[in-house]
C-alpha cells in the first residue's frame, strides 16, 4: 500500500457506500458554489504533474457536471459543487476509465465506475477537509445507489486509494526548504 494511505480512508469509503444518504429533487443546481482549493493543494500543479488538460465543457449540460476522456476533462459551468465535480472527474482519469486498454476488463459496469471516481473524491474532500464544497448525504446515496446491492472488491478499493493519493500527491504544494 501507498506511504499517503490513510487507514481511516476504508472507514469513510465503508460509510459513503453504506449510508442511507439524502435524495433530493435538483434543488442542488441552483446553489452554485465558487471552486476554492484546499490549503496546501493546487490545480494547475495536480493537472501539470499529471499531464490532464481541463478543455470547455462537452457533455449534456441537462444531466452531466462534468465529463472526461482520455487525458482532458471539461466541467459544467452549472455545476453546483465545481470542486467535487474537478476531483471526480479526475478520479475517472487516474482510476483509468476513460482509456481503453488491451488488457482491460471491460465487464466494470459504469455504476462501479462511477462508485470509483465519487470513492476518491469523497475521500479527497474529507482527507483534505474540504467537505463543504460536497453535499455529503447526496454523494453517499449516489455511491450506494451506484453499488446497486454489491460490495466493492478489494481490488476496487485499492484502486481508488491510490487514485486518491495520486491527485492529493500531484497537488501537494512543496513545503519550501
Amino acid at each position: 500500500m501507498s506511504e499517503h494511505f490513510n487507514p481511516h480512508w476504508e472507514c469513510l469509503l465503508e460509510e459513503a457506500s453504506t449510508s442511507p444518504g439524502r435524495s433530493r429533487l435538483f434543488p442542488h443546481w441552483n446553489r452554485q458554489r465558487p471552486m476554492v482549493e484546499p490549503e496546501g493543494w493546487s490545480k494547475q500543479r495536480a493537472l501539470a504533474a499529471l499531464a490532464i488538460r481541463e478543455v470547455p465543457f462537452f457533455g449534456d449540460p441537462r444531466s452531466a457536471y462534468g465529463v472526461s476522456g482520455g487525458q482532458e476533462f471539461g466541467i459544467n459551468p452549472k455545476a453546483p459543487r465545481p470542486f467535487h465535480t474537478l476531483i471526480h472527474e479526475l478520479g475517472h482519469i487516474c482510476l483509468g476509465h476513460t482509456f481503453v486498454r488491451h488488457d482491460e476488463d471491460i465487464t466494470e459496469d459504469i455504476g462501479l465506475k462511477e462508485f470509483g471516481a465519487d470513492g476518491v473524491a469523497y475521500i479527497f474532500m474529507h482527507d483534505l477537509g474540504v467537505e463543504e464544497q460536497m453535499d455529503v448525504p447526496h454523494t453517499q446515496l449516489l455511491m450506494r445507489r451506484r453499488l446497486a446491492g454489491r460490495t466493492p472488491t478489494e481490488n476496487l478499493k485499492h484502486r481508488i486509494y491510490e487514485a486518491t493519493e495520486t491527485i492529493i500527491e500531484a497537488g501537494r504544494l512543496k513545503a519550501m526548504v
